[in-house]
């Protein structure tokens, strides 16, 4: 894989929502640049927007199968987070496994 665009599903900014299609935004990371975008639940479904900035790493804790599906779709790889921090995640990338 070429350069990684991560998106983390949160709630607040810090840690990994327990759940993938419900959270409240996605903080997206590439290399030192990080942004926000609002998880809009009534829009577009979240693998579409992610798939639109160009993300190409999520990281979960829990999926439904329909946007595990969706991910898949756009060739948007699924790694399992094994911390409840963002940074602890991110840091540790190389050890996360795939789903």
């Amino acid at each position: 894989m070429n350069e990684m665009k991560i998106a983390l599903p949160t709630d607040d900014g810090k840690n990994i929502s327990e759940h993938f299609g419900r959270c409240k935004e996605f903080k997206i990371i590439k290399n030192t640049e990080e942004k926000t975008l609002k998880n809009n639940h009534d829009e577009i479904l979240p693998a579409v927007r992610l798939n639109k900035e160009g993300v190409n790493v999520v990281v979960i804790k829990n999926i439904g199968e329909g946007a595990k599906a969706m991910l898949k779709k756009y060739n948007i790889k699924m790694l399992k987070a094994e911390y409840d921090s963002i940074d602890e995640n991110v840091q540790n990338i190389d050890k996360l496994k795939e789903l």
